[in-house]
């Protein structure tokens, strides 16, 4: 195929044209579909999906100006906070009954912030209604429920793995890109206090899956986007964690790169990184948003011993932007305009469980 060339032209202008046609095509396709309201129903408006998820939502519109963006209903047992919330937000409608706020013939698209365990009554009711669905992670409570969640939701959907939405992620997936392939990938998860796993094997009733599925599954899942499927996981389980030795898809004649991943709930530190080498350069990311001591990110690129440039984070854009959460609503609302594949969709969260449970068998 021959190489793409602008629409002949004036000499000397036709680049310059070809390309403002472009940006003009592009804002007049982006404003046609911002005309097209999102009419959100929201189940699970417990302290975090108010903190993080609601206030995503009211920043892509009041602040971003999606003005076409619009809380529509809210399933909330509690009527007291059901009450609340509703006066706060301007939300229209209030459910209590799960079939009932499902079949709502105002609601266009879905946000589910339940817990993992509540998801294997929520996303059937909803799934049933065919709407795009964007749903917390993890995905469900196990490999086998995330596999008939994935199944079962045939609607453009999206999983809050919002670690996939870091600009800082984002950038560091580009400057890798551009590189060889790895020789090793290195990384790190480590929480302080976190005693899921140690509450789980004193209480083998609980509903909530312990620490790897439910929090560290973050840096799994992680690792798949910037780096690529991982093929398989040997686990060595440390007095309080893991070490777990990774293989990387690389194509079926290729030999699969090999990694490490070290999972620490209880330990002295509260950070997520990642280490890309190759043969003579070295790309260090540091990613724990949540935490002040990591906060805004950082990306160390290092070649033969010496370092080659240092690029932070923003320190000016608000946390619930550096932290994902807004692009992961603003990529959800354009599909549900446009239709699309989301980079963190259902299908996706699948092995990212697969690799969880090996590593963490509940």
């Amino acid at each position: 195929m021959g190489q793409l060339r602008p629409p002949s032209g004036r000499r000397g202008t036709r680049v310059a044209a070809w390309g403002v046609g472009l940006r003009r095509r592009s804002c007049d396709r982006r404003a046609k579909e911002l005309t097209v309201k999102i009419s959100l129903g929201y189940i699970g408006a417990g302290e975090w999906g108010v903190k993080k998820h609601i206030a995503a939502i009211e920043y892509v519109r009041d602040v971003l100006g999606d003005t076409n963006v619009e809380l529509t209903a809210l399933c909330e047992r509690d009527p007291a906070r059901a009450k609340a919330l509703a006066k706060k937000y301007h939300i229209k409608k209030l459910y209590h009954d799960l079939d009932e706020f499902a079949r709502d013939p105002d609601i266009n698209c879905f946000s589910v912030t339940v817990t993992p365990s509540s998801l294997v009554s929520v996303l059937p009711a909803l799934a049933r209604r065919n709407l795009p669905i964007f749903c917390e992670k993890p995905l469900g409570t196990s490999y086998a429920e995330a596999e008939r969640f994935a199944a079962i939701v045939e609607a453009c959907n999206v999983v809050g793995f919002n670690r996939r939405f870091y600009p800082i992620v984002t950038r560091f997936k580009e400057i890798i890109a551009s590189l060889p392939p790895p020789v090793f990938v290195d990384a790190s998860f480590f929480r302080h206090g976190r005693t899921d796993s140690l509450d789980h094997a004193s209480d083998p009733t609980r509903r909530e899956p312990p620490f790897v599925i439910g929090t560290a599954i973050h840096m799994i899942n992680l690792l798949e986007y910037a780096i690529g499927p991982i093929r398989d996981v040997d686990v060595t389980e440390l007095e309080t964690g893991w070490f777990c030795r990774l293989q990387y898809e690389r194509g079926r004649s290729a030999r699969p790169v090999p990694g490490a991943l070290t999972i620490l709930p209880c330990c002295g530190k509260h950070t997520e990184s990642i280490e890309y080498h190759t043969a003579d350069v070295s790309v260090g990311l540091l990613c724990s948003l949540y935490g002040d001591l990591d906060y805004p990110g950082k990306i160390v690129l290092t070649k033969q011993g010496r370092e080659q440039q240092i690029i932070d984070g923003s320190i000016d854009s608000p946390r619930i932007v550096n932290e994902g959460f807004v692009d992961e609503y603003r990529e959800f609302f354009s599909l549900v305009r446009s239709g699309g594949t989301s980079r963190s969709d259902f299908r996706s969260a699948v092995n990212s469980m697969r690799i969880a449970e090996k590593i963490e068998k509940w």
